[in-house]
């Protein structure tokens, strides 16, 4: 967050945490961390600022949209180094609308910060469709942003509709990829432009 305040001072930003614990301990850290900061640095948190900088939970962000977000996960493995997949919010219905809306608040840059990655996570302990979304999120985000490929999807398995489709735009010059997506969110065909 300081970082942000002084390289990009221009620049709104809003931090999202999963939980409120996990928000009010960033809250905590960065009060604390201001107190020895450059006093430069003090106009960035104006509350009376057009968008003024942020730090909220998960279940109280709605339409707060600001230039760069830093979502910060907040669970993690316990000292034993098992995870205990007690994630909150995203085990209720409804989690994955809150993490989609969490994930698009941010117009220009998202910053996801975690201590654990998508190959801590065991796929068959997230049930709900808000933990298998964080998963998933994790896998997007640990692959620099490249929607990974659908699992054992290629066009030999494609449905002959589809197959008819993808061999056309071969045929114009148009290569594509099929199932393009993380998951379960996935286009029929995506193509580089």
């Amino acid at each position: 967050v300081l970082e942000h305040a002084r390289k990009r001072p221009s620049e709104s930003l809003g931090v999202i945490a999963l939980g409120l614990r996990h928000a009010e301990r960033i809250d905590t850290a960065l009060r604390a961390a201001l107190g020895a900061a450059p006093s430069s640095v003090e106009s960035f948190f104006a509350e009376d600022a057009p968008m003024p900088f942020f730090i909220k939970n998960l279940e109280r962000v709605q339409g707060d949209e600001r230039d760069a977000i830093i979502l910060s996960v907040g669970y993690g493995k316990h000292s034993d180094g098992r995870m205990r997949y007690q994630w909150g919010p995203l085990l209720r219905d409804g989690g994955e609308r809150r993490l989609n809306v969490a994930a698009t608040r941010a117009k220009h840059r998202l910053t996801l910060v975690s201590s654990f990655s998508a190959h801590d996570v065991d796929p068959s302990r997230v049930t709900k469709a808000g933990a298998r979304m964080l998963a998933e999120y994790l896998e997007y985000a640990g692959s620099g942003g490249v929607p990974v490929a659908a699992s054992g999807s290629s066009a030999e398995e494609l449905e002959p509709f589809a197959e008819s489709v993808r061999s056309r735009l071969a045929e114009h010059g148009i290569i594509v990829v099929p199932a393009y997506g993380v998951g379960g969110y996935r286009v029929d065909f995506a193509f580089a432009h």
